[in-house]
C-alpha cells in the first residue's frame, strides 16, 4: 500500500530525451508521446506498434497470447495483463487516484485523465478531412473517422448486431447476460454498468453535478437538465 501511494505523491520523472521537467506523471507521458514518439526502437513483430521500452513491449506481446489469466474475484472478468485486472479493480471500489488539477474530477487511468485535461485546452488541432470536426487528441479523431468508415467488426455471439468498438459490443453484451456486478452498498439495488451505480449513488449523497444556468436548480442526470430547460425556453 506504501508503494502504491508513493506513484501518487512522488514527484514526476523527468524525461530521459531532453530537459523537459514536467508538473505531472501525465504531462510526462503526453510530452514522450508528442515529442520522442520517433525514438521508440522497441518494436512488437505481430503488429505496429512501437515502445520506448523493452519491459512495456514484453508486456505488450501478451495481448497476442489471448490467455487470459487475471481474474477479478469480485464479477469474475479475466484479463491478459495483472496492471488491466488492477484498474478494472477500481470500477467495483470506486477508487479514482488521477485527479485533473483544473476541475478536480477523479479517474481510474492515467489516459482517461490525459484525455480529459485536453478537453480544457482550446486548442484543437486534429481536424477530420471529411467533415471538418476537430479534436484536441489524435486519439479521438482516429475513433471519429471509424464512425466515417461505416465498419462495424465487433459483432454480438448472441443477436448479431455489429459495433464500432469493442467496448460498445462489451457493453451490449450485458443485455443477454443480465449480469448486475455493481451493487450500491447503501440500499442494495444493483446494476451492470459502474458508471450507473455512480449516478445511481447521487440519490443518497445529494449530489447534483448538472446545474441550470438560469436558475441554479441542480440535476443528478444531465439528461434531466436538458428536460427542464425547455421550461425556460417555453419548450422550444
Amino acid at each position: 500500500m506504501l508503494k502504491h501511494k508513493k506513484r501518487h505523491t512522488a514527484p514526476p520523472k523527468t524525461c530521459t530525451f531532453c530537459p523537459f521537467e514536467p508538473s505531472s506523471p501525465s504531462n510526462l507521458s503526453k510530452h514522450m508521446e508528442q515529442t520522442h514518439s520517433h525514438l521508440k526502437s522497441f518494436k512488437c513483430s505481430l503488429c505496429s506498434k512501437s515502445f520506448f521500452k523493452k519491459a512495456n513491449l514484453r508486456l505488450h506481446v501478451q495481448v497476442h497470447s489471448g490467455v487470459k489469466k487475471h481474474t477479478c474475484e469480485i464479477c469474475g472478468m479475466s484479463f491478459v495483463l495483472r496492471g488491466n485486472l488492477s484498474v478494472h479493480r477500481r470500477l467495483h471500489t470506486g477508487e479514482r487516484p488521477y485527479t485533473c488539477s483544473t476541475c478536480g474530477r477523479g479517474f481510474t487511468q492515467q489516459s482517461a485523465l490525459r484525455s480529459h485535461e485536453a478537453g480544457h485546452s482550446d486548442r484543437k488541432d486534429f481536424v477530420c478531412p471529411e467533415c471538418g470536426a476537430a479534436f484536441s487528441r489524435k486519439g479521438a479523431l482516429r475513433n471519429h473517422r471509424k464512425r466515417h468508415s461505416g465498419a462495424r467488426p465487433f459483432e454480438c455471439s448472441v443477436c448479431a448486431k455489429k459495433f464500432t468498438f469493442s467496448s460498445e459490443r462489451k457493453r451490449h453484451m450485458l443485455i443477454h447476460t443480465g449480469d448486475k456486478n455493481f451493487e450500491c452498498e447503501v440500499c442494495g439495488r444493483r446494476f451492470t454498468r459502474g458508471t450507473n451505480l455512480r449516478v445511481h449513488k447521487r440519490i443518497h449523497t445529494g449530489e447534483t453535478p448538472h446545474v441550470c444556468e438560469v436558475c441554479g436548480k441542480g440535476f443528478i442526470q444531465a439528461h434531466c437538465l436538458r428536460t427542464h430547460m425547455n421550461t425556460h425556453s417555453g419548450g422550444q
